[in-house]
């Protein structure tokens, strides 16, 4: 397996369907003891209060509980406020260890491959995925878009929508299997959904599945290091827009590859309008058509814009500072 490996190609054996008693009502106040969980049900498998998993549990991965997700959360805030913090105790225009650590044209592809290789119930995706399934685009071969960005409240229909058509362009002779083993969502209903996603993504294979090896780069720590790189690059200290247009991530299944891309939009901290300017940043991450590698991984600035009344001499330097290269490719 390459350095850049995710996950071998494993066989994949659905069970037949049966039928059993309704699962135990479980309440959205937290997540039960895993000892009450049981396993999550494999293709073909759903209502039965002690579900066979599919795949090996080693191969699996257990679902992160939501302190460890957090912990691995903050970590990476961290990680992006050290940065920060070195540069704007440092008398240059980028701070050497900022630099060394974040900026380095070859940390940036390392950095996703971890990320890519993480198993799903490690990872923090299930707590990523249902926040940013409705602002996901889709689309394959090409075409136009099978998957556009939704107002649908119901993250549940999203996550298996998603599910199934990354099955059908990446794993076709999965589809069958994926689709039984989501037919009937009334068993992840009332889960707190991040529990529920983790069910999904173990009912259709779990790292066994290569939709699921896709799902684990929606992950904030592709834009915490894009946006760490960002700092240390050029200098500047910004914040998150928070709207639906300040994060959203596309995927694209091409012939070749499969491209996951987090699109993200920064604001200038300040208290003047003529002083305030957005701009978008792009980081996309290239998978091999059977998602087993990360073969590239790219970040750039390739939006700019002011507000009202900024002095012309300003928005050159902002020109020349942000927009036209790629950071790192």
């Amino acid at each position: 397996q390459s350095a850049g490996g995710l996950h071998p190609p494993l066989s994949f054996h659905p069970t037949a369907p049966r039928r059993g008693a309704a699962p135990a009502p479980r309440t959205r106040t937290g997540t039960p003891p895993r000892s009450e969980r049981g396993t999550p049900p494999a293709p073909g498998e759903r209502g039965s209060g002690t579900r066979e998993a599919a795949g090996s549990a080693a191969t699996r991965g257990p679902p992160a509980e939501p302190a460890a997700a957090a912990a691995e959360a903050r970590a990476l805030l961290a990680e992006g406020l050290a940065a920060a913090a070195m540069l704007c105790s440092s008398s240059s225009p980028v701070s050497a260890p900022a630099a060394r650590i974040f900026a380095e044209a070859d940390s940036f592809l390392p950095t996703m491959r971890r990320i890519a290789a993480r198993p799903w119930g490690e990872g923090g995706s299930c707590k990523d995925i249902p926040r940013l399934v409705k602002r996901t685009t889709y689309t394959a071969g090409g075409g136009a878009a099978v998957m556009s960005e939704s107002e649908d409240p119901r993250t549940l229909p999203l996550v298996r929508d998603l599910l199934v058509m990354l099955t059908r362009d990446v794993e076709p002779e999965r589809e069958a299997a994926v689709r039984e083993a989501l037919a009937d969502l009334s068993p992840f209903e009332n889960l707190e959904e991040q529990v529920a996603v983790a069910d999904m993504l173990a009912a259709v294979g779990g790292d066994d599945s290569a939709a699921v090896r896709v799902l684990r780069l929606m992950h904030q720590g592709v834009v915490l290091h894009a946006k760490a790189i960002i700092v240390s690059t050029f200098g500047i200290i910004t914040k998150d827009v928070r709207e639906a247009r300040g994060w959203r991530v596309g995927i694209e299944v091409n012939e070749g590859n499969v491209q996951v891309t987090h699109t993200r939009v920064e604001q200038s901290i300040d208290t003047s309008t003529s002083e305030h300017y957005e701009f978008t940043w792009c980081a996309r991450v290239t998978l091999n058509r059977s998602v087993t590698e990360v073969t590239n991984a790219s970040l750039r600035v390739n939006n700019l814009d002011f507000g009202e009344g900024m002095d012309e001499e300003r928005k050159r330097e902002l020109r020349r500072t942000l927009v036209g290269d790629v950071i790192v490719a």
